[in-house]
């Protein structure tokens, strides 16, 4: 299956040892293509972003911008228990800390992030939400504490990763967003490739007729939310994916195009025969 150019980037960063903690920005609302437990499908930037740490790391935490915490990896709840009391003593139930907020979750976080003791992912969504300019206690402490993640080297001795997923990246603090070790890695277009993957994907063998060049014109310049959109119309046709594709194809062959219907001039009535004229009779 092709992989986003994003994924690559942040994959390339982190196997070379130049980041652990990145910053996704661009088309962060767009669908991704998601390779998934149960097969491939269109999901968010941050499942795709999960799916990915899954990979290597079971422990996995996803924020969302209203500092809401939730486990989403493969460990199992002794494992998240584990972690979740050693990275803050003290912690009899594991909600306390999935769902006491930022000021609870960020620390906690940052400790399991800096020491390999409990291999980990973070995905931080609408980060700037959380961490933003904003010039207040509260939020000034959030930023100063995600900045002891980056300023640390311990990290660097780990398997964890963090992902922050902003819109703009200057709706974020300037602590964070500057930061030398915050790797910035833009969410752009889909490559025609993953476009043509995932209609295929989502169509299946219904779609085995098309060629791949067709598709690709079909697909070409659109996000990854319009070839969904796509899939869903080809989906609702009554007829033949072919002839469908087709006609959306501004370059098909004109011999392959379904024929258009055409305007039928009604007919005028036929006249009445005129009447025979009787024949004359003799007397």
């Amino acid at each position: 299956m092709p992989t986003a150019p994003w994924e690559v980037a942040l994959r390339t960063a982190y196997l070379e040892g130049r980041a652990n903690i990145f910053l996704l920005h661009g088309a962060i609302a767009d669908f991704q293509w998601v390779s998934g437990v149960k097969g491939p499908r269109f999901g968010t930037l941050a499942e795709a972003v999960i799916d990915l740490f899954g990979r290597s790391r079971d422990l996995l935490f996803h924020i969302d911008g209203a500092a809401r915490g939730q486990v989403v990896g493969r460990a199992g709840r002794d494992v998240v228990r584990g972690a979740l009391t050693w990275a803050r003593p003290g912690t009899r139930d594991v909600s306390s800390v999935i769902d006491g907020g930022a000021e609870v979750l960020l620390p906690t976080l940052g400790r399991l992030l800096l020491t390999p003791a409990h291999p980990c992912g973070v995905v931080l969504e609408h980060a700037d939400l959380l961490l933003s300019a904003t010039d207040d206690p509260t939020t000034r402490a959030r930023v100063a504490t995600v900045r002891r993640w980056l300023d640390s080297p311990a990290i660097r001795d780990t398997n964890n990763a963090a992902v922050l997923l902003v819109d703009d990246p200057r709706g974020l603090a300037p602590a964070l967003a500057s930061h030398p070790r915050l790797c910035r890695v833009e969410v752009g277009p889909p490559t025609p490739e993953l476009c043509v993957a995932a209609l295929r994907g989502e169509r299946g063998v219904a779609l085995s007729g098309v060629d791949d060049g067709v598709l690709a014109r079909l697909t070409s310049g659109m996000s990854l939310m319009q070839v969904a959109a796509l899939s869903s119309r080809l989906s609702a046709s009554s007829g033949p994916y072919t002839a469908e594709l087709l006609a959306l194809d501004p370059h098909a062959p004109a011999d392959l195009l379904p024929p258009e219907p055409t305007d039928l001039h009604e007919l005028a009535p036929p006249l009445p025969a005129e009447p025979t004229p009787p024949e004359p009779i003799d007397v």
